[in-house]
């Protein structure tokens, strides 16, 4: 049974790039390409997917912002955040502290 992964990209170059690349490989299925906020949330929660690979700066808002969103509507889904180099620096302390709460079960990272 394949890897389901849900790319949420808003950025048509790189949702494209993940789709190709992740569409070449043995046992992964790409369920499909989402760049705005409410599709990746409505997306997520009807397709269930084993991997949502999410981009951290969607246009319409942040993808930050939707993850405890997203854990309630696919609670078995892996949600690996992407970001560029520029962004690093501004969300790895964010991220680390998700990590952390989610680790203590504080499944709303403490918001």
């Amino acid at each position: 049974m394949p890897v389901k992964i849900l790319i949420a990209e808003d950025h048509m170059l790189i949702a494209e790039m993940w789709h190709t690349l992740l569409s070449k490989q043995d046992g992964y299925q790409v369920q499909g390409k989402y760049g705005k906020i409410q599709e990746v949330i409505d997306a997520t929660a009807t397709l269930q997917p084993d991997i949502l690979l999410l981009d951290i700066a969607l246009a319409d808002g942040s993808g930050l912002d939707i993850i405890p969103r997203l854990k309630k509507a696919s609670p078995g889904s892996i949600c690996l955040r992407r970001f560029s180099y520029s962004e690093k620096s501004i969300h790895l302390g964010c991220t680390w502290l998700y990590y952390q709460n989610l680790i203590a079960g504080r499944n709303d990272a403490g918001h």
